[in-house]
């Protein structure tokens, strides 16, 4: 049994040398800054570009660094990508040229390394996307021997080759996650698919009215102006309002706090693309009611007609009073 118990500790500690190992070598890579990390390219068939990627060594050790060229495919649908070697399918990698693609960067200092797209001129219109990844290591060059920390930094190209692109957005779910019935306090969640051949950045509006159809908040839509790859989907949310605590007497104060009565509804409106095309949800809707603040105007209100009542009854009483005794 003790055996059994030391070999459990062991399989133990080793699971959690792995853990730290996972957290401690990502940190690492911080160790190189590059920037930007997104460059947005458009080009002709035909043309030729040059562009500018900044690496900067963070540390205090000199850090060397190998370039190369991987596929970017959107996974899930909160604007992730899938960093892979490139297969011989995918043509825009013959189109980009690293001059520099293995270097030395002292501490502290700045490289300024040159990205040329030369999209020939049977290449097909549509969006191309790439990486430019960058393998930091700390054993020098010229001793190879060292052994360093290892970690990769990139930067997204998204190509898009002009022409006769298809740009083509639709919303393929627009619906409330969460929401208060007490007060004013929804979550929202849009879904919107790319069927077109381009990557684009819908933004706008999402307009919320009141049950008289005025506008009460106008929430932006997509600030960080993420982009929808082609034939992918990605997932927006929005926050009206904040949720309270509970409990009666908290409920109320959120009542107070962000007040709504009746109908309300909401719904998108975007624009996307290079010729700003309109995107337009439907319309949801939803209902509020501040039941607890109800609650407490129809008690003050009885209150108040029973002292009312309440007053004129003893008028009442003593009037009669009054006449008794002068009938005596």
């Amino acid at each position: 049994m003790k055996k059994v118990r030391n070999k459990f500790y062991k399989c133990l500690f080793g699971i959690a040398s792995l853990f730290l190992l996972a957290v401690i070598l990502p940190l690492s890579a911080s160790a190189i800054t590059i920037s930007p990390l997104k460059i947005d390219i458009s080009l002709y068939p035909g043309q030729t570009q040059q562009y500018e990627l900044l690496l900067f060594n963070e540390t205090k050790e000199p850090i060397y660094l190998t370039g190369s060229l991987e596929a970017v495919t959107p996974r899930g649908e909160n604007g992730e990508a899938e960093v892979s070697k490139p297969d011989q399918s995918n043509l825009a990698v013959s189109w980009v040229k690293l001059p520099v693609n293995s270097f030395e960067i002292k501490p502290g200092q700045i490289a300024h390394v040159p990205v040329i797209v030369n999209v020939p001129s049977t290449a097909q219109v549509g969006g191309y996307y790439l990486a430019s990844m960058w393998q930091t290591s700390f054993a020098s060059k010229k001793d190879e021997s060292q052994v360093g920390v290892s970690a990769r930094v990139g930067a997204i190209l998204l190509i898009r080759v002009e022409g006769d692109v298809k740009e083509e957005l639709k919303v393929a779910d627009f619906k409330i996650t969460g929401k208060s019935l007490d007060y004013r306090q929804a979550d929202f969640s849009a879904r919107l698919e790319n069927s077109g051949n381009v990557h684009v950045a819908p933004q706008g509006q999402l307009i919320i009215k009141n049950m008289f159809g005025k506008v009460c908040a106008s929430l932006p839509f997509n600030e960080a102006a993420g982009n929808i790859l082609p034939t992918s989907i990605r997932q927006f949310n929005n926050e009206w309002g904040q949720r309270g605590e509970s409990g009666f007497f908290q409920g109320f104060v959120n009542e107070w706090k962000g007040f709504g009565l009746g109908r309300y509804s909401a719904r998108l409106d975007l624009e996307y693309g290079e010729s700003r095309q309109r995107l337009q949800s439907e319309e949801i809707s939803w209902w509020i009611i501040p039941w607890r603040t109800v609650v407490i105007i129809i008690v003050i209100v009885l209150i108040i007609i029973g002292l009312i009542f309440g007053k004129r009854s003893k008028k009442s009483v003593a009037s009669l009073a009054d006449s008794a005794k002068e009938q005596f």
